[in-house]
C-alpha cells in the first residue's frame, strides 16, 4: 500500500518535543513518503526528531490552522498530478500521543473495511448547533483511492476557506468534510466503531475527552489526545485514570507525555493552565492548601490532588450556595503559612479573585493559572 503522509505541528514555542518523533516513528512504517509541516516560522529546537523519518520539513506561518496547512501541501500535488501515484493519503496532526499500541492492527483492519475514508474516533454530535451530526473526528484521517482520486476530494480543498479561528478550523474542515463527503455518498468509518459497535459517548460529550480510560484499556485505541488531561476538560479524572493505566500496563513512556504537559503549562500555552512544577512545589510550602472556585476547575484541581495523594483543606467561594460543601472566604480564618490555588479559567475571573484573596493574604500564598497574553 503506497500511502503519503502529512503531520502537521504547531507550537508556540517553535519546539518539537520528543512525543512527536515517537508518532512519526510508528507511521512512517505505513507510509511511503511524509511530509511534516510545522505551523511557525522557524524550528528552535528538536529538528532532529523531525529529520530522521520526514522527506520533507516545510515551516510556514500558522494560516488557516491544521486545515490551511493541508491545503496549502494538497494544492501543488494536484495540479502536478503526484497524488494520483498513491493508493491512500493520511492527515494527522500533533493532538495525540501515541502509539500506546502499534498501529498495525488499527491499519490492518481498517484497510479491509468497505469505506472511503476513516478515522481513530467518531464524535456522537451535540445536541444542537453546528455539530449536531455524528462525525469522524479530523486528528487522524486516512482517505481511501476511490475518494482520493476523485474530483470530489480535489473540489473540497480548492474551495477551502483558511479558517481565522479555532471555531471555523473546526466548522470548516471538520464538520464540513463530513458533511460535504456524505453528501456525495462517500462512507466514513471510524476504528473506534469496529472495535466496539456498541460503545456510543453521550451526544455533547467528546468521546476522548469523556472516556479516555475506555478507549485505551478496553477498546485498545492506540492514540490518547493531549485535550484529555486539560484542566477544563469534564472528564479529567477519567483521563488521569487513563494516564495511570498506560504507565503501569502499557509499553509507553508515560515521561513524554509528562514532560510535555510540563512544558507547554510552564509557559501558559494555549489555555488557561498551571505550571506543575511550581504547583508541586507550592503545595509543599504550605501547611494547609485551599482551592478558590468549585466549578470545572475545582474540581477537577480536587481530582488532581487526590491522584497526586495530596490533601485538600477545602474549597472557598465569595457566596456558597445551599447544599454546596464550600467555605465563605470572607468568614474564613487564615494564617500565614495557608495557601490559596485559584481553581478557575477565565483571566478576568481570576484578576477579580486575586484582588480579593489579596486583601486579606500575601502574593506568596497565592497561586493563579498561567494565561497567555
Amino acid at each position: 500500500m503506497k500511502r503519503l503522509g502529512i503531520y502537521v505541528i504547531y507550537d508556540a514555542e517553535g519546539t518539537v518535543d520528543p512525543y512527536i518523533e515517537r508518532v512519526l516513528k510508528e507511521i512512517k512504517s505505513y507510509l511511503a513518503h511524509l511530509i511534516v509541516v510545522c505551523n511557525f516560522p522557524k524550528i528552535k529546537k528538536g529538528t532532529g526528531y523531525l529529520e530522521k523519518y520526514a522527506d520533507k520539513i516545510v515551516c510556514r506561518d500558522n494560516r488557516g490552522y491544521d486545515a490551511g496547512a493541508y491545503k496549502d501541501m494538497l494544492m501543488p500535488l494536484f495540479a502536478s498530478g503526484v497524488l494520483e501515484g498513491y493508493e491512500e493519503l493520511l492527515l494527522a496532526n500533533d493532538t495525540f500521543y501515541g502509539p500506546l499500541y502499534p498501529f498495525y492492527e488499527m491499519f490492518c483492519r481498517m484497510e479491509q473495511e468497505t469505506c472511503d475514508f476513516w478515522g481513530v474516533t467518531r464524535h456522537p454530535g451535540n445536541t444542537e448547533g453546528m455539530a449536531d451530526f455524528s462525525h469522524i473526528q479530523s486528528y487522524f484521517l486516512v482517505f481511501k483511492k476511490r475518494l482520493l482520486h476523485s474530483r470530489d476530494f480535489y473540489d473540497f480543498w480548492n474551495q477551502l476557506k483558511y479558517p481565522e479561528d479555532h471555531l471555523e478550523a473546526i466548522c470548516f474542515f471538520e464538520l464540513d468534510l463530513n458533511r460535504y463527503l456524505k453528501r456525495k455518498m462517500y462512507i466514513g468509518k471510524s476504528y473506534m466503531d469496529w472495535v466496539d459497535p456498541q460503545f456510543q459517548a453521550e451526544r455533547g460529550n467528546n468521546p476522548y475527552g469523556m472516556h479516555a480510560l475506555e478507549l485505551i484499556r478496553d477498546m485498545k485505541i492506540p492514540v490518547m489526545k493531549r485535550k484529555a488531561l486539560s484542566f477544563d476538560n469534564k472528564g479529567f479524572l477519567n483521563a488521569l485514570q487513563a494516564f495511570g493505566y498506560i504507565g503501569r500496563n502499557l509499553d509507553y513512556n508515560v515521561s513524554l507525555i509528562e514532560n510535555h504537559i510540563r512544558r507547554i503549562h510552564h509557559y501558559a500555552v494555549g489555555e488557561a493552565s498551571f505550571d506543575y512544577e511550581e504547583l508541586e512545589a507550592f503545595y509543599e510550602t504550605h501547611e494547609r492548601v485551599f482551592l478558590y472556585g468549585n466549578g470545572i476547575w475545582g474540581k477537577n484541581l480536587d481530582a488532581y490532588f487526590q491522584y497526586k495523594g495530596w490533601k485538600l483543606a477545602g474549597h472557598f467561594v465569595t457566596y456558597p450556595k445551599e447544599n454546596e460543601n464550600c467555605l465563605k472566604f470572607s468568614e474564613t480564618e487564615l494564617s500565614a503559612a495557608d495557601g490559596i490555588i485559584i481553581a478557575v479559567g477565565t483571566s478576568s475571573v481570576i484578576k477579580e479573585i486575586r484582588h480579593t484573596v489579596l486583601q486579606k493574604c500575601r502574593k506568596e500564598q497565592v497561586l493563579s493559572p498561567k494565561i497567555r497574553d
